[in-house]
């Protein structure tokens, strides 16, 4: 399997596991995967630190309209309280 197979199999996984409650077999099927492969758990590790993150961008910047320009700006700001600026007299890269 690939590493892009693995990643996606991994957020399969993480999405199974957002869906509601498990039944026995179903947990077992993710253990078995998981431990199948090294990078199995690695990659699976990955997803939920990702998702676990994804949860903190404020619900005010997610736009329902997925054409719409992503505001990074304000992101910036509201995760670190700034305008932009690196402290060296340049603005980001």
């Amino acid at each position: 399997m690939t590493d892009d197979l693995v990643w996606h199999a991994a957020w399969q996984w993480r999405q199974r596991e957002q869906d509601g409650p498990w039944t026995d077999v179903e947990r077992a099927e993710l253990q078995a995967w998981l431990q199948a492969d090294p990078l199995h758990q690695q990659r699976f590790d990955e997803v939920c630190r990702v998702w676990a993150e994804a949860s903190l961008v404020p619900t005010r910047f997610v736009d329902p309209d997925p054409d719409a320009p992503l505001d990074i700006e304000a992101l910036r700001k509201a995760f670190h309280g700034t305008s932009g600026a690196t402290g060296d007299g340049g603005e980001d890269r």
